[in-house]
Formats: structure tokens, C-alpha cells, sequence
């Protein structure tokens, strides 16, 4: 090890959402492998209270996020954090420029076109810490782009070329980054997820404690997951007026299908704390269907998705959680990211754009995974592997920053 690694600093971190927790997670006991004596600080950009999260010895996170003009943050990371307007800003600034390795966690895309220069540049104070202050920056593989073909995009570029290691989780993040000039130290890796060992025993136990889902599992062997989301927190479709309406209509009609059929429907929430998708799931209920508690962690998440007949997913990680345990699935691509691992994956047969949603569709690819489960579920097995090496190479090349 490397020791004058004393500092990392996990930056752009989300909690509160099972498909977050679950890679975050992995980056984190991968750093504490590779570097074990090191402090780990995680800035979260929930903005309210961080729930649920793990006591792990070296490991201490706070809130960084913040609002404020675009001059406060350059006056902010240019004084290293001792003049600003914002406390928030200048306590991250003052971490990140104490930092032996900034790494920007794994995560759904946030530099992008579809925000507020502000809001991108919000994320971009690391990259600024990193440029100015020469410190080590490392991006462990989340989603980035698509950008805008405009003057805002030089900074960007400048930006975007500090890091020493750039992994992202699919071919179209890089391309977007090949778009605006970045070409070198791009990797494209895999969703850290993958890397999370799923106890089977310690969740066999955990699920035998919670009754209610032991019992509703063994009343309906052939269970389908189905993970949902108004899309409320969508910075481009919380603004399509009929969407709630078409996903409402095609998942209900959708249920009553499952449930005649002789299917269980267990709808799996993916958020939790200080955020809840529980309640819109509730809007689907009825006699056949269980809502899985959002108290459980990833990892049990994980082993009753191992459990099931197959998956419906409308977030992207119940997808590939369930690719990773080797459910059937059908997934919903409302984004670039889930699109990317399905077309690096050759599963574009058991996948539905969220412009083409609807019952009548969701009933023909169910049908067409049904028809073919025992070659899909093979197919599934035999490109783990594949999977789990990607997401190695995320770590791998981190390895390389103690050089």
C-alpha cells in the first residue's frame, strides 16, 4: 500500500436508493481492501438525513449538497474553502483539498445537458479540486452525458480531462465523452453492483424471520418482482403529463394479467429513508400482491430476486440485479444507461423503450420470456462472468493509483 494514501474522498454519492447502495457499497469494501488503513469520507448529495447507512470502522460521510451562483464556487474552491457564501460548499471544498484520491462514486448520470449549467457545475467541484490542486481523481464507472454541442462545453472538456482514470458503465457514456474531445484513460467497465457477494444463507434466515414474504413466497412459487417509479424525480419525464397516467394504466392492467394467470406480484421499492416509492406502489394493490418492506437492504433485495419467477423492471438496478442473479427479466429503458447494458448484453428481445409502453406490449415480451425461460435463464448464467470481470476492471485500474 501506498502510505502516504491517508485521505479518500467518495464525491457525487446517492444514497437512500437500493441500486446506489448497492454499488457504493462495493466501491467501498474494494477501497478498504486495497487501501486499509485509509480515511474514507463519502459526500452524499441527498440533501436530507442519510439513513440505514452501515457503521463501517474509517468510514464518515456528510452532505454536500448545495446551491449557489457559479462565481461562489469558483471563489470557494480557489481560496481552498476559507471564502465563500455557502457552508456546505466550503466544508467540501476543505475535505477535498485535505484528499490523497478523490474518487467520483458510481451512479445514474448527473453531468449532462438535461441540468442547469449551475447544477453541472455543482458536480464538477471535484474535477475543479482535483485540476487545481493536483490531486489524484479517479471515476469509478458511473453513467455521464449525453452534453450539448456548445461554448459551455470547453470548461467541461477542460474538466473532464483532469482525471488520471475515467471508467464508465457503458459504451454510450463513452461516446458521449469521444463527443466533447475526451479520449484517453476512458474506460468502459461495468456496474459495481455486480462486485456485491450475496450471502445465501444470512439472507435465507433474514427471509424466514420476515413472515409475512416467507409465507406469501411459498403461497406463490412463481413470482414476479416488478419495480415501478412515477418518474417524479426525472429531470426530462416528471414533465410528460400523460406518462403517469400510461405507466398507471399498463401496470395495472398488467397485474390483473399476472394474477390470472396464476403469478404472485411482488413489487420490490428501490428507495428508502428519506424517500419512498412505497406509496405509489400501494396504488397497484390488490389481492395477489405483496409489497416487499424498504427496511431490507441491497443484499436481501438481491437474494429474493434470485427467488423469483422473473422481473419487471421499470428502475434500472432491480434489472440488473436480477441479471446478476440470473432472473428472467423485462426491462423498461427510460435512459441511456439501462438502453447501454442491454445492447452491450445482446438483450434487446427482453427489453421495452418507455415510449412503447403498454399493456398489450408488456403482455408480448412476458410471453416471448415465458416461451423461451430455460434458454433465457442459461443465457443469463453464462454472461455472469463476463459481467463480474467488467466490474473487476473498475477496481483493477483503481489498484493502479497507489503506483
Amino acid at each position: 500500500m501506498n502510505k502516504h494514501v491517508q485521505n479518500i474522498t467518495i464525491v457525487n454519492a446517492h444514497w437512500n436508493n437500493r441500486g446506489d447502495e448497492a454499488a457504493l457499497m462495493a466501491l467501498i469494501f474494494e477501497l478498504i481492501r486495497l487501501f486499509p488503513k485509509t480515511k474514507i469520507s463519502i459526500a452524499f448529495k441527498d440533501g436530507k438525513s442519510i439513513e440505514q447507512f452501515p457503521f463501517i470502522e474509517n468510514v464518515t460521510y456528510f452532505d454536500s449538497k448545495f446551491k449557489t451562483k457559479i462565481i461562489d464556487i469558483w471563489l470557494t474552491t480557489l481560496t481552498r474553502g476559507y471564502l465563500g457564501f455557502n457552508k456546505i460548499l466550503k466544508k467540501l471544498v476543505r475535505e477535498l483539498t485535505r484528499s490523497d484520491i478523490i474518487i467520483y462514486s458510481p451512479g445514474g448520470s448527473v453531468i449532462n445537458k438535461n441540468f442547469f449549467l449551475w447544477k453541472q457545475m455543482e458536480y464538477l467541484v471535484p474535477f475543479i479540486c482535483a485540476k487545481f490542486y493536483k490531486i489524484k481523481m479517479f471515476v469509478a464507472a458511473p453513467s455521464i452525458g449525453p452534453f450539448n454541442a456548445d461554448k459551455h462545453n470547453r470548461i467541461l472538456k477542460c474538466l473532464l480531462k483532469v482525471p488520471q482514470v475515467f471508467c464508465v458503465r457503458e459504451e454510450l457514456s463513452k461516446q458521449y465523452l469521444k463527443d466533447i474531445g475526451i479520449l484517453n484513460n476512458v474506460h468502459v467497465t461495468m456496474d459495481l453492483a455486480f462486485l456485491n457477494t450475496v450471502d445465501k444463507d444470512e439472507n435465507e434466515k433474514k427471509l424466514f424471520d420476515y413472515k409475512e414474504l416467507f409465507e406469501y413466497l411459498k403461497k406463490y412459487p412463481r413470482t414476479v418482482g416488478i419495480t415501478i417509479t412515477d418518474f417524479k424525480w426525472h429531470v426530462k419525464l416528471n414533465k410528460e403529463s400523460d406518462l403517469k397516467t400510461i405507466i398507471n394504466e399498463s401496470f395495472l392492467a398488467f397485474v390483473r394479467h399476472l394474477e390470472v394467470n396464476g403469478y404472485g406480484v411482488l413489487f420490490i421499492p428501490q428507495l428508502f429513508g428519506n424517500q419512498n416509492d412505497c406509496d405509489f406502489m400501494g396504488q397497484f394493490s390488490s389481492p395477489n400482491m405483496f409489497i416487499m418492506n424498504d427496511t431490507v437492504d441491497t443484499l436481501f433485495q438481491q437474494y429474493i430476486i434470485s427467488r423469483l419467477f422473473a422481473v419487471v423492471g421499470l428502475r434500472y438496478h432491480s434489472n440488473i440485479f436480477a441479471a446478476k442473479m440470473g432472473t428472467p427479466f423485462i426491462a423498461i429503458m427510460y435512459e441511456e444507461k439501462m438502453s447501454g447494458f442491454i445492447d452491450m448484453s445482446h438483450l434487446n428481445d427482453y427489453s421495452l423503450p418507455l415510449n412503447e409502453l403498454s399493456f398489450e406490449n408488456l403482455v408480448l415480451k412476458f410471453s416471448l420470456l415465458v416461451n423461451n425461460y430455460d434458454d433465457l435463464q442459461k443465457t443469463l448464467r453464462e454472461k455472469l462472468p463476463f459481467w463480474i470481470e467488467e466490474a473487476k476492471k473498475t477496481i483493477t485500474l483503481l489498484d493502479s493509483l497507489k503506483e
